[in-house]
């Protein structure tokens, strides 16, 4: 799962916020199990780059966790969080719909007065959002 998360993982840093997302490389099949698994796998080694890079405050930007896969990334990064004893100080939305919603949540997570530094992206639409926020905020240019 490691290598292949990092053949088609995909990683841009803008200023101090890192994106990953679009693990997409977790099939899903007809029993869900392996797919949780998986996903779950993906997001903990995702989890974990970001935390080895100095990461404290994470910010997870899922959609509904209904299909095996969203709830293995969930999972993962809840997973990853506790591990390295950062669970109090993540921050969590779900329930993401749409690039628009993705968006919008981002632009509100980075206006905090303490911003994540790092945002977990579980979907493609959610990272076109984000991406999309980031570069409106121009912090791609810090």
């Amino acid at each position: 799962m490691a290598q292949r998360f990092a053949e088609h993982g995909k990683r841009s840093t803008i200023a101090n916020v890192a994106v990953l997302a679009d693990l997409q490389s977790c099939a899903v099949d007809d029993r869900g199990g392996r797919a949780e698994g998986e996903a779950a796998a993906a997001a903990i080694e995702a989890t974990r780059h970001l935390i080895n890079h100095g990461h404290r405050k994470i910010a997870y930007l899922g959609v509904e966790p209904v299909t095996p896969t969203a709830q293995g990334r969930q999972r993962g990064f809840a997973d990853a969080m506790a591990a390295a004893g950062l669970s109090e100080i993540s921050l969590q939305v779900d329930g993401l719909r749409s690039e628009q919603q993705s968006y919008t949540a981002v632009d509100g997570l980075m206006r905090m007065d303490n911003p994540p530094t790092a945002l977990f992206a579980s979907h493609h639409l959610v990272t076109l959002g984000a991406i999309r926020a980031l570069h409106d905020l121009r912090l791609e240019d810090q």
